[in-house]
């Protein structure tokens, strides 16, 4: 039998290896028993420099005499001197405490993984605890042969695929593990513990219990340690079940009792209280009544479900609580609908981005450039030709924008319309369609947005036009919108944001913002009287410098809902296309800064003033 455990040969070696070590010098005698007892298992990094968790040789004391005694002490203090200077990271099977547990795994590193490294492992929505958890237990399955054991993956169920695949990758790269070997090994372990349990049956009554669950680990390590293999004639004779040697017997029984006491030593453990004294009567009774009392659960859960069929099935007129935060079910001719508005498309069509872009920025510039032709040439109608003769030209214009607007938005509210709202009425960056970029421009989905625009429409709208007339008002309002939603469309495709959309008419506002005040960039303008007199207002400068500035102060939210790139090219254009207002009427509408301090001073008061009623736009000019 103690072939079989591999014990003989055991001692044979080691005692082949302390003969050698003491007829060579003290150096080489440090060295070989380091090597020798290289794959030794060790506990944790801190169990060396324990007295209690001292080392112990796995033979006992009596099968050493003399020299040999001597020799065993020296190897200790190697084992011990390289418990102290190894690393407290286990990469080996053979390493693996007893006490390993695959819900607490083993250590990666020295250290736990602070906030910075794990962001740039599992980036955002891992927190540290959690990411360190996952760590130490897919490291402890890689070391204990159990990556792909399908019964302990509850342990790890609460983390995503994409998490343990990071994880994994994390490990492989940093800690080197030979995860084939340790697969074998355990393979190993699983096979000498279905042979210790046959071996088992052969020895006394007293022993069996004993042996079958220390004879498979302690035979198996010896094995490794050693590097031996049990004789074929002994494994042949323990599966056919034929009967050992007595001496082979006996011998075994004692071993196994010294090693299971050294285990036991070293690493702390304790066997468990049913081991010692067997199941106790108090046991079998608290046994009993847990059983009688889950059996007591179920019935009174059984009962419950019946009652409760029971009296739904007596009061079928029952009112019944509606949840209201519940989603409601669509109706078949809404779902048709909303189908047919949605893309099949499963991702962005493979296209460059000089194919993106180039056919939306032939069709605009074209219509701007269309639209400055005819600016050129418009000549305004007369009064008793116009649609509404009653109405100012600057209202009714602005009006109809307005309506249009208006209009835009309520097609949104009609399913019918959303496939063609999505092709027309709404700029996407993956498919983007050239007459898109215009009706985007009177495209609003949320009411708010709507009433905030219309109001600067109106407000600035207004006073542009009666400053440089429909056909030069319409021009800027367009080419502010259309040129704003090229940038953005532009920024989208350049920065790989394909997912996005925009829409809205803030670009083609904050244009006409922008050129109303750069006709009046040195006037002051008073918002509600303020600052009073005799101070000076606001320059338009200022309010053009208030206006950007807003746009640049959003880029630092969190939450970005504003397309600044449509802003601030909007405001771009309004501001080119005033300046060239400005010289094509004259140089009438403001003058140079060389002559603007010799010739007038203008104050314009936004939202009252003394001597026309609030909110209308007054301009008192003094003459020097």
């Amino acid at each position: 039998m103690s072939s079989f455990l591999g014990l003989g040969p055991a001692r044979s070696s080691l005692r082949t290896a302390l003969g050698a070590a003491t007829r060579r010098a003290p150096t080489l005698l440090e060295t070989r028993c380091v090597r020798c007892f290289a794959t030794a298992r060790q506990g944790s990094s801190s169990s060396s420099s324990s007295s209690s968790r001292q080392l112990r040789s796995p033979l006992r004391p009596r099968l050493l005499h003399g020299p040999a005694a001597a020799q065993l002490t020296t190897l200790h203090q190697c084992i011990q001197t390289r418990g102290i200077f190894s690393s407290g990271v286990i990469k080996d099977y053979v390493d693996l405490p007893p006490d390993y547990e695959d819900a607490h795994g083993l250590d990666f590193a020295k250290k736990p993984l602070d906030d910075h490294e794990v962001l740039m492992i599992f980036g955002h929505g891992m927190d540290t605890i959690s990411a360190n958890r996952l760590l130490q237990i897919l490291h402890g399955r890689r070391v204990a042969g159990t990556l792909d054991d399908p019964a302990l993956q509850r342990h790890t169920i609460l983390y995503s695929k994409q998490q343990q695949d990071a994880a994994l990758a994390y490990l492989r790269k940093t800690v080197p593990v030979n995860e084939l070997v340790n697969a074998g090994l355990r393979a190993e372990d699983e096979l000498a513990e279905l042979e210790a349990a046959a071996v088992g049956e052969e020895l006394p009554k007293e022993k069996q219990q004993l042996s079958a669950k220390e004879l498979a680990a302690e035979a198996n390590w010896r094995r490794r340690l050693y590097k031996e293999r049990p004789k074929q004639d002994e494994l042949e004779a323990a599966a056919a079940g034929e009967e050992l040697p007595k001496e082979k017997q006996q011998l075994s029984a004692k071993e196994l009792a010294a090693e299971a006491n050294w285990r036991r030593r070293l690493y702390k453990e304790r066997p468990k209280q049913d081991e010692l004294y067997g199941r106790g009567s108090f046991d079998k009774i608290r046994a009993r009544n847990e059983l009688k009392y889950e059996e007591e659960l179920r019935r009174q859960e059984e009962e419950k479900r019946k009652r409760e069929e029971e009296e739904a099935r007596q009061n079928p007129g029952k009112l019944q609580k509606i949840d209201e935060t519940a989603p409601r079910e669509l109706s078949p001719r809404m779902k048709e609908w909303h189908v047919a508005a949605t893309s099949t498309l499963k991702e962005p069509p493979k296209m460059s981005k000089w194919q993106r872009l180039w056919p939306s920025y032939a069709v605009i510039l074209s219509l701007i450039g269309a639209g400055a032709v005819l600016s050129m040439y418009y000549t305004p109608p007369k009064r008793s030709q116009r649609l509404f003769p009653d109405v100012p030209p600057a209202a009714a214009t602005v009006l109809t924008l307005m309506a249009a607007n208006v209009a835009v938005w309520a097609l949104w509210k009609v399913p019918p319309a959303w496939r063609v709202m999505n092709r027309y009425f709404l700029l996407v960056a993956a498919t983007p369609q050239p007459l898109s970029i215009v009706g985007t421009m009177l495209s609003h989905q949320k009411i708010g947005h709507l009433a905030v625009n219309m109001l600067f429409l109106w407000f600035f709208g207004t006073r542009l036009h009666d400053e440089v007339g429909r056909a030069n008002f319409l021009e800027v309002y367009f080419a502010s919108g259309t040129l704003g939603f090229l940038a953005s469309l532009t920024g989208m495709v350049l920065r790989g944001n394909l997912h996005l959309t925009t829409l809205g008419a803030s670009g083609a506002i904050y244009g006409v913002a922008t050129a109303y005040f750069m006709l009046h960039r040195y006037e002051g303008f008073k918002v509600f009287g303020l600052p009073p007199d005799p101070y000076g207002g606001i320059q338009g400068l200022g309010f053009i410098g208030l206006m950007l500035g807003i746009n640049i102060m959003s880029l630092m939210s969190k939450k970005q809902v504003l397309d600044v790139a449509s802003h601030v090219a909007g405001m771009a254009a309004g501001a080119a296309y005033s300046e060239y207002v400005r010289r094509k009427m004259g140089d009438r509408k403001g003058g140079d800064k060389k002559a603007r301090p010799e010739t007038t001073t203008t104050t314009t008061t936004l939202g009252g003033g003394d001597r026309e009623p609030p909110g209308a736009l007054e301009r008192v000019v003094a003459e020097k």
